[in-house]
Formats: structure tokens, sequence, C-alpha cells
């Protein structure tokens, strides 16, 4: 049997202590004579929703601008900013990330990267969301989405 009890802490305080230690408490008296391990594991966060569209509506405004495909906008990115070295059967070779496995902070950082890549190489200014005028790039690029 498995017991999954989530604990968020915040600001050095674990939330609502007397809840989770009554939920802890309630499955200890459940289990039968044995041995049992416990383990807490840290909650990693997918990229979100809004990550995610954004990068879809950005990759949709580089389409705009260079007449480029935008599947190949796509690879370009994940090309140059998620290759890796990877071993195997004993030899290096280089492989290619996508994003649908990156946590919030990985997708982070390569929104960040995309964003720079865009302003420096490309000369296209990608807005984000806190830019005075992103609901007028959301109005023209959701629907794309």
């Amino acid at each position: 049997m498995s017991k999954t009890i989530k604990i968020t802490k915040q600001a050095g305080e674990i939330q609502c202590r007397d809840y989770i230690l009554e939920k802890i408490n309630a499955a200890l008296n459940l289990l039968a004579n044995g041995e049992y391990t416990v383990r807490i594991d840290k909650t990693v966060k997918h990229r979100s929703i809004p990550q995610n569209k954004l990068f879809w509506m950005w990759i949709k405004c580089i389409e705009d601008e260079t007449r480029q495909p935008n599947g190949d906008i796509h690879d370009y990115f994940c090309t140059k900013f998620l290759r890796r070295i990877a071993t195997v059967n004993g030899k290096e070779t280089t492989v290619v990330g996508g994003t649908s496995q990156l946590n919030k902070e990985q997708f982070t950082d390569f929104l960040n990267n995309v964003h720079a890549e865009c302003a420096t190489e490309m000369g296209i200014i990608l807005p984000l969301p806190e830019d005075l005028h992103f609901a007028e790039f959301m109005n023209e690029y959701e629907r794309y989405i």
C-alpha cells in the first residue's frame, strides 16, 4: 500500500502542520506489522500552460517575421538550447531534448534564451507578459495556438 500526503513549506514554515501530522498519524495507524520506508520527494512542476502558450505565440510571431515554418523554428531552438551529450553503448552522441519534459524553471530559462536569441540574432523583439502592449500581442497570436 502506498500513501501520498502533500506537504507545502513556505517562508520556512510547514503549512497546515497539524492537519499533515493528523494525516501521517492516521496512515501509520493503518499499517500492518512489518518494515516500511518513508520517502519525501520534492514536487517538480512541469512547464506551465501559460509558458507553453507564450512559447507557441512567439513561434508564430517568428514564423511571420522570418517566413520559416513553425516546426523548423521550434526544432532550431530545441537544437540550440536543449542539446546535450549522452553516452549510449559506450559512445558519446548528441541528443536534442524537447520542451514537454522541462520543469517551470528549465522552461523559463529556455524562454529567456529564445527571447535573447531573437533580439540579438534575428532583430525580433518578442513581447513579455509584463509589457504594456502584451494584450494586443495576445489578441493577434492567441488564435494560432
